[in-house]
């Protein structure tokens, strides 16, 4: 999508409209049912307002946290993480960090104290939320291992192997965003545009 329509549309938008539109714009894998999760931060207050849009769809939500001047939010579907907790290398490497009881409540509540931890300043970044993001694992250990350099690709995330399949991924998200942004300037609200 042409960036000048964007900053166009955007310019021309109220407050909550651009809210909307960038979640819209940010987790449209996930609104369309084609990727676990996503992560989006709002400014303190909007996500009260934004979540209710949500309602009646298969996404899910859960704060990270909540801060002085915004709100981290994961937006997810539950039955996606649930395949992935299911898969025994996933479940090997996220009980180094602590993660005893793998089933998607407990998962997500030990995130959520693991994220709280860092933006309070006593703990480390969660890096294995990569793997609830869908990034592949072996990706989310060569990013912890290698502290973010020397990938050999960055888009969605950092690339450590595979590029060939991390750029087809790209691309689709980046069509599926297309997609989504397109239908959301055109009328279409989130529940629309949420594929269920």
């Amino acid at each position: 999508m042409p960036a000048e329509l964007l900053l166009d549309y955007l310019a021309k938008s109220n407050r909550w409209k651009k809210m909307q539109f960038q979640m819209v714009y940010q987790c449209a894998p996930v609104l369309k049912g084609v990727k676990a999760s996503n992560t989006i931060t709002f400014p303190k207050g909007m996500w009260e307002k934004t979540k209710n849009t949500l309602a009646g769809t298969c996404v899910c939500w859960l704060r990270l946290a909540a801060g002085e001047k915004k709100d981290v939010i994961l937006i997810y579907r539950r039955e996606w993480l649930e395949n992935i907790l299911a898969k025994e290398e996933v479940q090997k490497f996220i009980r180094e960090f602590g993660y005893d009881h793998l089933i998607v409540e407990s998962v997500l509540e030990r995130l959520q104290l693991r994220y709280r931890e860092y933006m309070d300043g006593n703990g480390e970044f969660p890096h294995e939320m990569g793997t609830f993001l869908q990034y592949p694992l072996g990706d989310v250990k060569a990013f912890i291992a290698f502290e973010g350099k020397n990938s050999l690709l960055s888009g969605y995330w950092k690339v450590y192997s595979n590029p060939k399949e991390a750029q087809r991924i790209f691309w689709l998200y980046d069509c599926i965003r297309d997609k989504a942004a397109k239908e959301f300037m055109s009328g279409f609200g989130l529940q629309q545009i949420c594929r269920r």
